[in-house]
């Protein structure tokens, strides 16, 4: 049997200029330094923790009754009693607290799209990750109030978020810092020229 009508061989090959060309979309042909690489698979295993979270949470909000009847778990009381210890009217607290899942699961959509991106070395991208996480962060405090996120919050959650942001602003710097440099440059090449 000749190589090209033989199943075996040929099936790993079969989707693979399929997958180079989706690669190539997504995230360019060239690779990044190793400083975004890092940004990039760090960020994106912390915003797709906070985005399963999210979504999961704002699930069993949505559906409470699920938990109520496979395993006898009342979330409604448990979040209305959470409420009323941080100072929360009836039905207030469920209210926000379903605004602020909602809000982190755009807000880390966006981060997620942005580090393709940021693959790509483009510094507006890592900006608007940092305003999403900034929103994230202070949906945090106007909707629940820093009890809540003093209180509630993780340690886990605390310190992933400040692990991304400050990952983005180092590669925000980075970014700026070559834009200005490559400016220069031109501006030098410029000057150099031969007047005519």
């Amino acid at each position: 049997m000749s190589e090209q009508t033989n199943i075996e061989n040929n099936s790993d090959q079969l989707f693979q200029p399929q997958l180079k060309f989706a690669k190539n979309i997504l995230l360019g042909e060239e690779r990044p330094g190793v400083y975004t690489q890092l940004n990039f698979y760090l960020g994106n295993i912390i915003a797709s923790i906070f985005l399963i979270w999210n979504a999961v949470s704002l699930l069993i909000l949505k559906f409470p009754d699920y938990l109520r009847e496979h395993k006898q778990i009342d979330v409604h009381a448990i979040i209305e009693l959470r409420g009323r210890k941080l100072g929360f009217f009836e039905g207030d607290f469920f209210n926000k607290i379903m605004l602020l899942f909602t809000i982190g699961i755009v807000c880390w959509t966006v981060v997620l799209l942005c580090y393709f991106w940021i693959w790509r070395r483009k510094k507006t991208a890592t900006l608007i990750a940092l305003i999403a996480i900034g929103i994230y962060f202070g949906a945090h405090f106007v909707l629940l109030g820093i009890d809540y996120f003093n209180i509630d919050t993780t340690l886990f959650d605390k310190i992933s978020i400040f692990i991304v942001v400050a990952l983005n602003l180092i590669q925000y710097i980075i970014l700026k810092r070559r834009s200005v440099d490559r400016l220069s440059e031109d501006i030098n090449d410029h000057d150099n020229e031969p007047r005519k």
